[in-house]
């Protein structure tokens, strides 16, 4: 359901569009696309395919406990990309807050200087904010399980 958003807030008009989706389901994708005004589709490969595509890269996923001990040696910064009201009821120490929504535009906003540890609350929005992290060349990790495996971690958060 998050795709139509998503792509329409991580792809430019301008570029080019490589999809993964099972075959049955290539024309909703591109249906979607175009209703986001994202039209330069050039091909797909369905997930059973991925053999045949060496360019992929996968992500590492941080703990909340690998999580903490990098943020107690000051190697890492925290990227939250909940929304203003997630934010605000609780976040970790130190975070960047960009809506994963708002990240292409804010880039800029983003310091080169040492690896990102991207989360959400529960793991499902951050992983594609990451990835778009990545792809424009920042060193990036993922919280695995998002900030709710923080908490059941035993761990705090500060609110506003």
């Amino acid at each position: 359901n998050d795709f139509p958003t998503l792509a329409g807030s991580y792809i430019k008009p301008e570029q080019t569009i490589y999809l993964l989706v099972n075959h049955e389901r290539v024309h909703e994708a591109v249906t979607d696309l175009i209703r986001v005004g994202l039209d330069n589709v050039a091909g797909y490969l369905a997930p059973q395919d991925l053999n045949a595509a060496p360019q992929l890269v996968t992500l590492e996923e941080l703990s909340a406990e690998g999580l903490q001990t990098r943020i107690a040696q000051h190697e890492v910064l925290v990227v939250d990309v909940r929304t203003a009201f997630e934010f605000e009821l609780g976040h970790l120490p130190g975070a960047l807050h960009i809506a994963h929504t708002r990240l292409l535009p804010r880039l800029h906003e983003i310091p080169r200087d040492r690896p990102l540890v991207v989360h959400c609350q529960k793991g499902d929005r951050s992983p594609a904010a990451a990835a778009l992290l990545a792809r424009h060349g920042f060193e990036v990790y993922h919280l695995a399980g998002g900030l709710r495996s923080w908490y059941a971690a035993g761990y705090d958060a500060v609110s506003e």
